[in-house]
């Protein structure tokens, strides 16, 4: 055999090594992905048998898996009438599906627990509405979380809403409301979660705000709001993001939130003169624009989140830079 020769079938074994070698390589990572899936699936599904129905984001509530009709309770007859009363003036022009005819356990957007049941989430996540937020939501007693986020709804947000005490979510994100965050949304106690971002919300932040002792997440970016908002992020000792660019404020961020996660819309640390701006904290990350989650991302991703049940409470939120994500329904 010449020597060409030899050297085009050692060039072709080399090939075909070569080849063998990266479908074994692609086989290898395929396998360990698949198995890492499994067994996120796996634990999330164990996590969610174990902690029961959540309320919060993920709305993985499926009560007993049986029809519950309006009339199954006092309280729920209420909550019932009440939904049935504002159905239009929320939806808009669109179509909800709600009919007093029908269990209310299929009603969109409408969760249902408790024993006896009763009306504890309204999920209407990109459910097309277009109307505005009726002050009568304030009447449903139970509710623990609302999510209107990704609407066209428009006005103001009601003061009534102030009334849901054992409201834990409120995430209004992504609409068109307009006028000044209500001072009562300060009486919700056990807030854990507050979006009001992407809106055209004017005035200052409302000092009552800064009450809310439980909050963990806090977004009021690309909003019109302006004054002050040192005074206000003073007391909130439990926050773990915090997004508040996209709107004229000014004074600086108390030092004991410079490690919190989130946007501060360039809005220096109270440092003691050892201020640190936002951009400066951004740039010790990869790259801010590709990070900003809070605002524009995440109002085109927000409704795809998985939940975090291993590592989080139920109803609880996660960082989003972490993975702060929940089931989307």
């Amino acid at each position: 055999m010449s020597s060409d020769a030899k050297e085009g079938g050692w060039s072709r074994e080399f090939l075909v090594g070569q080849v063998a070698t990266l479908l074994v390589v692609a086989c290898a990572i395929g396998y360990a992905l698949i198995s890492e899936d499994r067994g996120l699936s796996s634990a999330l599904a164990r996590n969610q048998a174990e902690a029961g129905p959540s309320v919060g984001f993920g709305l993985g509530v499926a009560g007993s898996g049986q029809p519950v009709e309006c009339s199954d309770n006092e309280g729920l007859a209420r909550d019932c009438a009440l939904l049935l009363s504002v159905r239009t003036a929320l939806a808009g022009g669109s179509e909800l599906g709600w009919d007093a005819d029908a269990p209310v356990s299929e009603w969109k957007g409408v969760v249902e627990a408790g024993e006896p049941p009763r009306v504890v989430a309204l999920n209407l996540t990109t459910a097309g509405l277009s109307g505005y937020i009726p002050p009568e939501l304030g009447g449903l007693s139970d509710l623990r979380a609302l999510h209107l986020y990704g609407n066209e709804l428009s006005g103001e947000i009601p003061p009534e809403l102030g009334r849901l005490t054992k409201l834990d979510t409120l995430d209004l994100g992504d609409n068109r409301l307009t006028g000044e965050i209500p001072p009562e949304l300060g009486d919700l106690a056990g807030l854990v979660s507050l979006d009001l971002s992407v809106n055209q919300l004017s005035g200052e932040i409302p000092a009552r705000i800064g009450e809310l002792e439980r909050l963990e997440w806090l977004v009021i970016a690309e909003n019109q709001l302006t004054g002050s908002v040192t005074e206000t992020l003073q007391d909130l000792p439990n926050l773990d993001y915090l997004n508040i660019e996209g709107n004229d404020l000014s004074g600086c961020v108390p030092v004991r939130l410079k490690d919190v996660d989130g946007f501060l819309g360039g809005l220096p640390v109270c440092d003691g003169g050892l201020n640190r701006s936002q951009e400066s904290r951004d740039s010790s990350r990869t790259d801010s624009q590709s990070l900003r989650l809070g605002v524009t991302e995440k109002s085109r991703m927000s409704v795809r989140r998985i939940s975090l049940m291993d590592t989080w409470p139920v109803g609880r939120w996660a960082p989003l830079n972490s993975g702060r994500v929940a089931i989307a329904p």
